[in-house]
């Protein structure tokens, strides 16, 4: 586990431990990342074309904390909705800074 170091290495500033409601981003998730590597929003996912709640529901099941969910359910869920499979290389976690809440950034290129 990464938990106090961004994908790219570099410690965080903010821990949640510490700062549980304006934490600074941190990597729970890395498989293969690379610097260039496409990144997606999982609070800006409901704009893609493809996606649908029916189809998040079928393969990541009820809930949006993406931290409890497998990697390769979410690899699966993001190559649907894109329409193409992708790899999925990094997943970091970081926290809105208006409300606390978490959101979470997908890294992944084409397969």
């Amino acid at each position: 586990m990464y938990m106090y170091q961004t994908i790219d290495g570099q410690e965080v500033e903010r821990s949640i431990s510490e700062y549980p409601y304006s934490y600074t981003r941190f990597c729970i998730y890395k498989n293969g990342w690379k610097p260039g590597d496409k990144v997606v929003w999982s609070d800006r996912l409901e704009n893609e074309p493809g996606y649908s709640n029916e189809i998040k529901e079928e393969i990541l099941g009820a809930g949006n904390r993406y931290s409890s969910k497998d990697p390769k359910d979410i690899e699966k869920f993001l190559s649907k909705i894109f329409g193409y499979e992708i790899k999925l290389t990094g997943i970091e976690q970081e926290c809105n800074a208006m409300n606390g809440y978490p959101y979470w950034l997908f890294y992944y290129r084409k397969k």
